[in-house]
């Protein structure tokens, strides 16, 4: 339990490096977007290879997986309902800020702390199709509805679907791991060092993204978004833990995960689909809270 709040405070107090660098001039804002390239290009991809693990398939394993799938999507459909302005680039903003689901920094290390391995495959599965929405899904869903609806070939979304260094990463790992093959070890320690990073780049970004000069308007904003996504989440969950026909330890770890923060995607694509509003990084930051107390209680309340 102290491993994990003193994480959850770590990641907290590199946020606030990032902010207090930004304030002394060390960082500007627009450093936030070298920052995401190095997490979107080098960090990211690396973790995700040295975080491979081999998965054997079983109908069961659809669920999770699909319900990483259907939380983005509704997320993105809240996103873009509920944002007032019917501004294309305002809606498609509001999308992406609130949608994706932070697993691998948050979820995981509850999993680990507080239940036997066993449990942590529906955190993959979940993880798995939370992946393919954070690290290029969304993304899509929100440039088409900024850009409009062009004319596309089947071989330009291709592109653009795989320009991804990450997804491609993931694909490739998700392909050997279902084959059982076992990427060499060596190749893993040396992506290991890089991939130990990302946590530390994804935090330090969302610091020199963030604004805590929050005006009274804004905060009305935040809290309205931060609802939105708690209790539309609470309610799947909900629905989850008392229907879904998978092992109780299952239903367990989705309702966890259905709880995680904000991705720490959402800032890097708003800043290349051209938004340059701090909102998004506040409201990542204040997901983190919000979501670090859900989870303590939950996590006590199922061992």
């Amino acid at each position: 339990m102290f491993s994990i709040l003193s994480r959850a405070i770590g990641f907290l107090l590199i946020i606030y490096l990032g902010y207090y660098l930004k304030q002394r001039k060390v960082f500007r804002r627009e450093d936030g977007a070298k920052l995401s390239a190095i997490l979107m290009n080098v960090t990211l991809p690396c973790s995700i290879l040295a975080s491979a693990a081999p998965l054997s398939f079983s109908f069961d394993l659809l669920f999770p997986f699909f319900m990483g799938i259907i939380g983005n999507l509704l997320l993105d459909g809240i996103g873009y309902h509920f944002e007032e302005s019917k501004n294309p680039f305002r809606r498609g903003i509001a999308l992406i800020q609130n949608s994706g689901f932070n697993i691998g920094t948050f979820v995981i290390p509850f999993v680990i702390a507080f239940f036997p391995s066993r449990y942590m495959m529906t955190v993959l599965l979940f993880d798995t199709g939370n992946s393919i929405m954070c690290i290029r899904g969304n993304y899509l869903i929100a440039e088409r509805i900024i850009k409009g609806k062009q004319q596309q070939s089947v071989r330009m979304i291709f592109k653009k679907i795989f320009a991804s260094i990450p997804l491609l990463t993931y694909l490739l790992t998700l392909l050997l791991s279902l084959l059982q093959i076992q990427i060499p070890q060596l190749f893993l320690n040396i992506a290991s060092i890089a991939g130990n990073a990302n946590p530390f780049i994804a935090m330090l970004m969302i610091g020199v993204l963030v604004d805590f000069h929050i005006e009274k308007c804004a905060i009305r904003l935040l809290v309205k978004r931060l609802l939105q996504r708690f209790i539309l989440m609470g309610l799947l969950a909900g629905i989850v833990y008392a229907t879904f026909p998978i092992s109780l330890p299952s239903r367990q770890m989705l309702v966890l995960c259905l709880l995680a923060p904000i991705s720490t995607l959402g800032p890097v694509y708003a800043l290349q689909l051209g938004s340059d509003r701090s909102e998004l990084a506040n409201l990542n930051s204040l997901s983190i809270f919000v979501s670090m107390i859900l989870l303590t209680v939950l996590s006590m309340c199922f061992v």
